[in-house]
């Protein structure tokens, strides 16, 4: 029997990964534009992020749309790397092709160091990763899968009738072997699938702490590390070795 992968795979399954780091205060307009300035040498996209906010008058009818910025979403030249600025921290993220875990590391260092250059300090007050991980499946001659062949973070499906599952969502927090993270699990099918004959699951991590965060910056990116070596173990306990297979 072929020896099965380790970390990291070969075909690692990633397809978002994110850096995100959350302050106590808001930056105002200007200082957000600042930080969107300095950063444009790696990342000259440059679009406005908005939220809107609907208000029904259920009396009369009415209704009123209220469009409220709410930071901006820059993205390298190839649009793989991005970084999102908001008022209260900012977020970065590479989508696949994911080149690995000191790439994202260094945009990240170099996207806060920025940010702490533009804006008055605040300390912080949520850290964390996210991985969007994405499993393909090619079916056989049957359109069924077994989730338990997969995944050890699944739902429990009773038999209902015949007939493949056509969608689910399992999602989860909980404390992680550190007192002082958590882990937010969300577990679904991708649909449509990105492959034809295949079925695609998404397996979506989130590491994240929001007490006793380092505000020295070497101590904070030593925090950062020791969320990604807790994000490794729980996606190796949500996987099986039947999706470690499809690594290799």
């Amino acid at each position: 029997m072929n020896e099965l992968p380790k970390p990291p795979y070969p075909k690692a399954p990633i397809t978002e990964a994110v850096i995100h780091l959350r302050v106590a205060g808001n930056a105002s307009a200007d200082d957000q534009k600042i930080v969107v300035r300095r950063l444009s040498k790696d990342y000259p996209h440059s679009n406005p992020l908005q939220a809107f906010n609907v208000t029904i008058d259920t009396t009369g009818g009415s209704a009123a749309v209220e469009q409220k910025p709410q930071g901006f979403r820059l993205s390298s030249a190839d649009q793989a790397d991005l970084v999102l600025v908001f008022p209260n921290g900012i977020a970065i993220a590479r989508v696949a092709p994911y080149p690995g875990w000191e790439h994202l590391r260094e945009r990240a260092q170099a996207a806060w160091a920025e940010w702490r250059r533009s804006v008055a300090y605040s300390p912080l007050t949520r850290l964390g990763i996210r991985y969007l991980n994405r499993i393909d499946i090619r079916l056989g001659s049957e359109p069924v899968l077994d989730l338990d062949l997969y995944l050890n973070f699944r739902p429990h499906i009773p038999k209902i009738g015949k007939g493949p599952i056509s969608g689910y969502m399992l999602q989860a927090t909980l404390p992680t072997a550190n007192d002082l993270w958590s882990a937010s699990i969300t577990s679904t099918i991708v649909s449509p699938p990105p492959l034809i004959n295949h079925v695609s699951l998404l397996l979506d991590i989130d590491i994240f702490r929001t007490q006793a965060i380092p505000g020295n910056e070497a101590e904070l990116w030593r925090a950062v590390e020791e969320a990604r070596a807790l994000k490794n173990s729980v996606f190796e306990s949500c996987i099986s070795d039947k999706s470690r297979e499809l690594f290799a």
